[in-house]
């Protein structure tokens, strides 16, 4: 008996340890790209610069100065539908603002940085792990290869 209460303790001591556990993983939430059906006008192309992006799993983290009356929900992340035929195939994408805002007068604007999140898993080439794919920014010579997972 008196070994039995120290085993329950810890028991359960591991069985609310599994639960915080779990409950404090949670992923930040990502917009998702889509794949534009025509190709469209390149509108506040000059709003914002792209400083950086990675892909981790199936996200495009993207870091970008911006016009200040934009923030993180004003971009949109968009694919082409042509694909080119090469080992692996190449998808030109490109990050897009929904408004653009306006102030007459004010030509020095101080930039500010957001840091951008978006879902690529339907710009995958197919949709099975371990598919490849180029991604380029439309205007930039660097790529990124996206493993879809």
């Amino acid at each position: 008996m008196r070994y039995l209460l120290p085993i329950i303790l810890i028991i359960s001591a591991c069985a609310s340890l599994k639960k915080t556990k779990t409950a404090n993983m949670s992923e930040t939430p990502a917009t998702k790209a889509f794949i534009r059906q025509n190709e469209s006008i390149d509108m506040g192309g000059e709003l914002f610069q792209i400083q950086s992006a990675n892909i981790i799993g199936n996200r495009l983290h993207i870091i970008i100065k911006s016009h200040p009356m934009l923030n993180a929900d004003d971009f949109d992340l968009t694919g082409s539908a042509n694909i080119s035929k090469s080992l692996p195939p190449i998808r030109a994408i490109r990050l897009d603002v929904k408004k653009i805002p306006i102030q007459k007068g004010d030509n020095s604007i101080v930039m500010m940085e957001h840091d951008l999140v978006f879902d690529i898993k339907d710009l995958a080439y197919k949709q099975e792990t371990g598919s490849q794919i180029y991604l380029q920014f439309e205007g930039a010579k660097e790529r990124f290869l996206y493993t879809y997972k």
